[in-house]
């Protein structure tokens, strides 16, 4: 069935789906129901022949795409799974990924990513909390199974391997094998997801020590495809590349953006995304989609030369600040392209405003975020929760049907960021902004989040570590080097209270955090230093870090 052959040569190129003076179609005649399973069947039944995925080498047609993921969703309901339940995946990107997420929605249930480069306790936590009854498992992360599920969650019941037979002998739980999948649809009743049902469940890092779990329903993925897609139209001829994990909710723009259209993604495999521009040359990618820090790495290593990615037709940047700079050179770079700046919250459902950037224009060092996208609401709102006009400047808060219903498991943190203002529910950011001519500009945070390689990052969930791992209670982490807008390079960990051994910390701390939330370095303090409230004085923390020394 599926496999996952090693990373082949760039110049192996999926079928091509157009001809080089081809006119351009127009975009699919697109099911407009707002369930994301509907939007693509119609287009698997429009589009059989054409490619949906390009990963590892490996290609699906939108035809073997559907029936592969039948196979396993149909496998998932004969095995007990009922619609409604959270299924977990723990898969590489690979066409089996893909395949499953479709799958898992097709079956009627809610998808929940793992992620391979994750410490098992850290997925192991999300396993459970997400209360899944299945996981499906490329052949890859069989080896992390046994310390995943060395004692499995209560509502586990089924693991699938699509891959293989026999990778989980020692896992005792009910195990479906790729020869346990059928295929073919004849006579077997599928159920049908209802636009408020929950698409997916992604956990963020959270400030209590422990991931947070985001919902979103069907509802407020298609909306922003919609309005995505009236920015950005897409056709079948085009193709998306994807770069972030699973576990990323940027990853959801690229899928259901290119599968609600009849297009394809070409998936870049983990470790080759610093040469992403090499599969937009050899694939002849049309759609990207990057946090802003892509591009400086990609410019650094001198694979953004002017004229570089002249396929490109449309470029959105999403997931941090971005940097006026590095819109200039991306506009040079791929000088075909269209460049939008997206923004927004996991909980608002990938982005939730936009801001068109023209190539020459003057404004501040980061380019504006500009307004919200058709049929949503953004307001900045002061203290006492008075909505600001332009010019004045307060925490940004959205509303609207992209909105996640709350928090996972978690009313407490619903009464804190979801609140209702003059008959609205909104959701509180903890993002600065003000509103001017161009739109709103986002000028920083008011907690202690930062963005780290694009995932948002809770320093309080870091210091937890800290203290855990080095038994000391007064501890602190500081994003640092900062790259400005709330954006850093990575984190730095102060520890007092007598002597400990740095490597130790580090190591123990990236048995439960992913390894960008691990401190580059950790220095000890003998005194930490304290502010007029009694409270760490982050500020002569980071003017210690910027002392030469």
């Amino acid at each position: 069935m599926l496999h996952d052959p090693s990373l082949q040569s760039l110049s192996m190129r999926a079928p091509t789906i157009r001809t080089e003076n081809a006119a351009r179609k127009s975009p699919p005649a697109i099911d407009q129901s707002h369930t994301l399973t509907a939007k693509i069947a119609h287009v698997a039944t429009q589009y059989s022949a054409r490619p949906a995925v390009w990963a590892r080498g490996e290609t699906l047609t939108y035809g073997e795409f559907w029936r592969e993921a039948g196979a396993i969703g149909r496998g998932l309901l004969e095995a007990g799974v009922q619609p409604g339940d959270r299924v977990a995946i723990l898969s590489a990107r690979s066409v089996t990924a893909y395949t499953a997420i479709l799958a898992v929605l097709r079956a009627g249930c809610t998808y929940v990513p793992l992620n391979s480069r994750f410490p098992p306790v850290r997925n192991r936590t999300i396993l459970s909390a997400s209360e899944a009854t299945a996981l499906i498992i490329d052949r890859k992360s069989a080896a992390q199974c046994s310390e995943l599920l060395d004692e499995p969650p209560e509502n586990l019941r089924l693991i699938v391997c699509p891959e293989s037979q026999t990778a989980l002998r020692s896992v005792e739980l009910s195990i479906i094998g790729q020869a346990d999948l059928e295929r073919g649809d004849d006579e077997f009743v599928w159920p049908e997801p209802k636009p408020d049902d929950l698409a997916y469940l992604l956990f963020t890092s959270g400030s209590t020590g422990a991931p947070k779990g985001v919902p979103i329903r069907h509802r407020s993925v298609c909306d922003y495809i919609g309005s995505v897609s009236a920015l950005s139209p897409v056709t079948p001829e085009d193709r998306l590349i994807q770069l972030v994990d699973l576990t990323f909710d940027l990853s959801a723009h690229d899928m259901f953006l290119s599968w609600s259209n009849g297009a394809s993604i070409v998936s870049v495999p983990e470790n080759a995304t610093l040469i992403a521009p090499r599969f937009v040359q050899d694939q002849e990618v049309t759609g990207w989609l990057s946090v802003p820090s892509a591009v400086g790495l990609a410019h650094q290593a001198g694979l953004l030369e002017p004229g570089a990615l002249p396929s490109l037709r449309f470029s959105h940047f999403c997931g941090e600040a971005l940097p006026r700079s590095v819109a200039e050179i991306w506009s040079r770079a791929a000088p075909n392209s269209t460049i939008y700046n997206l923004y927004g919250p996991t909980e608002a459902t990938i982005a939730f405003s936009y801001y068109h950037y023209t190539p020459g224009e003057v404004g501040p060092p980061a380019i504006p975020i500009g307004r919200p996208l058709e049929g949503q609401d953004m307001a900045a709102f002061d203290e006492v929760g008075r909505r600001l006009g332009p010019g004045e400047t307060g925490e940004i808060h959205l509303a609207g049907s992209q909105l996640s219903p709350g928090y996972w498991r978690a009313p407490h943190l619903d009464a804190e960021r979801f609140v209702t203002l003059n008959g609205q529910r909104w959701y509180r950011t903890g993002d600065v902004g003000r509103l001017e001519n161009d739109g709103y500009h986002y000028l920083g945070r008011i907690d202690r989040q930062t963005k780290i390689r694009g995932y948002r990052v809770e320093l309080l969930e870091i210091e937890g570590a800290l203290r855990s791992a080095s038994g000391r209670e007064v501890v602190a982490a500081v994003p640092w080097p900062l790259l400005g807008e709330g954006v850093a390079e990575g984190v730095v960990g102060f520890i007092t209270g007598g002597p400990v051994n740095a490597d130790d910390v580090r190591a123990q701390i990236s048995k439960g955090l992913p390894d960008y939330m691990i401190p580059s370095r950790i220095l000890l303090l003998e005194e930490m230093p304290l502010n007029a409230n009694d409270k760490v004085d982050y500020k002569a923390l980071e003017k210690l870090l910027n002392t030469p020394e």
